[in-house]
């Protein structure tokens, strides 16, 4: 999918891996969304909302997760409608 018409980046954050300790903290703080592992989207679940991702390339049990998905910005509201 191509965004480039939608807007640029102001701010990424990358974590080295879906288990990093601080990726729930990140996102708890509106750091935007990631793709997860479903025990960690379990985890997550008080302070995070969870869509399951069921695309064939999601094999395992992953989940989309944000602190509020209404709070998104425009680009990942659009990655969030593609990827769920």
């Amino acid at each position: 999918m191509d965004l480039g018409h939608v807007g640029s980046f102001s701010h990424a954050t990358a974590c080295p891996s879906p288990r990093h300790p601080a990726l729930p903290a990140r996102l708890s703080q509106g750091a935007g969304i990631a793709i997860v592992p479903e025990s960690a989207a379990r985890r997550s679940a008080r302070t995070l909302r969870g869509l399951r991702l069921t695309d064939d390339w999601a094999t395992r049990q992953l989940n989309l997760c944000a602190r509020s998905f209404e709070a998104l910005t425009l680009q990942a509201k659009l990655l969030a409608a593609a990827l769920v």
